[in-house]
């Protein structure tokens, strides 16, 4: 049986269907970015999974950067998804390079303790997260477990019992998800960041590559 569930980004199927894709190719992170006047919805600001920028999204700021009287001269260049220049382009790429670092720098996690803090989950019922937990390995990631276990009055020891309550292992379920997301929207900034650092290194060795 073929199911299909659209465009939906992870997020769209999180609150539609309550799973998430691993690879999902339709995921996208929205962008607050004040266009002008320019018509763009808010849905067409956005970073795809690959970490590129959407068409809107590129076109609405190459053209915020440059000079509103020299606007209308190049926005046909713009609208057709072309650059309008190589300073025009780098200027681009590192101001949404900063956007996605100013995202990621207000996030409470990093990529790195979401990614620690995944595995745990995923191996809550192991020994290995037993020994974890009693090793105070990883503070961040065995302080949002201790707290897990303790709104569902649970101890270290019970990590190894099963079954568990029924209402934890739906919550842990949902938590699971939840880590999965953000380590998803994470993960398109990074690429997003490293998509801008090699157009930008791209473009300058163009320019300084001598003429033949």
């Amino acid at each position: 049986v073929l199911l299909r569930y659209g465009t939906y980004s992870n997020l769209e199927l999180l609150e539609h269907y309550g799973f998430l894709l691993k690879h999902n190719p339709n995921d996208k992170v929205l962008i607050q970015y004040q266009s002008g006047k320019l018509s763009w919805t808010r849905e067409a600001l956005h970073i795809q999974s690959d970490g590129k920028p959407s068409f809107a999204l590129l076109c609405a700021m190459r053209l915020s950067i440059i000079p509103p009287n020299q606007r209308k001269a190049v926005g046909h260049l713009a609208h057709a998804g072309l650059m309008l220049s190589v300073v025009n382009e780098i200027a681009v790429m590192k101001s949404l390079s900063k956007l996605c670092e100013d995202l990621l720098s207000k996030l409470p996690s990093s990529m790195e303790e979401d990614c620690l803090l995944l595995e745990a989950v995923e191996n809550i019922h192991s020994d290995f997260l037993y020994s974890h937990l009693h090793s105070n390995k990883d503070m961040v990631v065995t302080d949002q477990l201790n707290a897990f276990l303790q709104t569902h009055d649970l101890k270290k020891e019970h990590i190894l019992e099963l079954p568990w309550p029924k209402r934890a292992e739906r919550s842990l379920g949902r938590w699971k998800l939840a880590v999965q997301w953000r380590l998803g929207y994470k993960k398109i900034l990074h690429s997003c960041i490293r998509h801008c650092s090699e157009t930008i290194e791209h473009l300058v060795s163009d320019i300084n590559e001598p003429a033949t």
